[in-house]
């Protein structure tokens, strides 16, 4: 009887294990934008802004994201400001992604969120992506 117990909870928490990856990046639901109405979220440019999954909080089944941005130029800019203002950098990261492009992690903005707002993994050409290096 256990076994069968413990079979369903290893099936469960796999299956759960294989949509949510860590390292992956993930389209949040505009649902979660509109629920938690903060203007200090990032806009979700209708379900179109990759977010990445850093790490689960077991405590509370939640997910932590942190928003991307196309937008080198602008926050090299304010790298550069804190760096100069002898402040480290400590909130934002530009990085090469695997796709050969690259992406500012936008650290400061990280959020929670529960798996119910995870529309879908974030892909490319039909292939989730994530960071590898």
């Amino acid at each position: 009887m256990w076994e069968v117990f413990i079979i369903y909870i290893y099936i469960i928490i796999l299956k759960r294990d294989i949509y949510i990856k860590i390292l992956g990046f993930y389209i949040i639901k505009d649902e979660f934008f509109h629920d938690m109405n903060d203007p200090y979220l990032k806009g979700n440019k209708l379900e179109s802004r990759p977010q990445y999954y850093c790490f689960r909080d077991t405590s509370h089944e939640i997910y932590w994201m942190i928003p991307m941005s196309s937008k080198i130029k602008k926050y090299e800019n304010l790298i550069d400001q804190r760096i100069s203002d002898g402040r480290p950098c400590d909130i934002l990261h530009i990085a090469k992604l695997d796709t050969g492009s690259e992406s500012v992690f936008l650290i400061q903005d990280m959020f929670p969120v529960t798996e119910k707002y995870i529309k879908r993994p974030y892909t490319i050409s039909g292939n989730h992506l994530k960071l590898t290096s």
